[in-house]
């Protein structure tokens, strides 16, 4: 069992923005270590283990100047002016991502035999996106957080050791992996009763 808090600052953030807190727990349970799977004389079953986590993770891939307006030096008539370089976002904050993994190993044989199979979803919320604004604002984007998406599925391995010995080794490795991302939310929803 491991767990572990971070806190997490950003200086690109909104002034109300910039700290996160972002946890994460696993734990492990070797099943076939246990006296009740020893009593039950499975010789061909070596290893059988339960592991799972939980876990939130930050994104803070934004520009320098995302959420803060700046002015930019220009020349107007032969005369020195300024001109919007950037619109800020003060409310701007970190894209999280939450991430949970469901998995089993196991190994017959003697291990020459080794099976894992993970059940994996990711929810990343807040996203981190570039909108587009009129002109008339002085720019045509601005960084906001914005929708969430959605990805899970589930990887097999396998792994066989079939010739071990001193004068020749021969393994096989072989995995597959099945994976479904899902849009849940972009922006605010305009389009009701049209």
């Amino acid at each position: 069992l491991s767990a572990s808090l971070r806190n997490d600052g950003y200086s690109r953030f909104g002034a109300e923005n910039k700290w996160a807190l972002f946890p994460s727990v696993s734990a492990g349970w070797m099943i076939s270590q246990e006296p009740f799977w020893k009593n039950a004389n499975l010789e061909w079953w070596d290893t059988f283990k339960f592991r799972a986590s939980y876990g939130r993770t930050g994104n803070n891939g934004v520009d320098q100047d995302s959420a803060y307006s700046t002015l930019d030096q220009t020349d107007y008539a032969d005369q020195l002016a300024y001109r919007i370089g950037s619109v800020g976002n003060y409310s701007l904050s970190w894209e999280k991502t939450h991430s949970t993994d469901v998995a089993v190993d196991l190994g017959f044989l003697k291990n020459r035999i080794q099976v894992s199979l993970d059940w994996y979803t990711k929810t990343t919320t807040d996203l981190l996106y570039n909108v587009p604004v009129p002109s008339v604002f002085g720019t045509t984007k601005v960084y906001d957080n914005l929708g969430s998406v959605l990805n899970h599925g589930i990887e097999l391995e396998l792994n066989t050791q079939n010739i071990n010995n001193r004068d020749f080794q021969w393994s096989t490795s072989f995995n597959m992996s099945y994976s479904k991302n899902k849009v849940l939310q972009l922006g605010d929803d305009k389009t009701e009763g049209h």
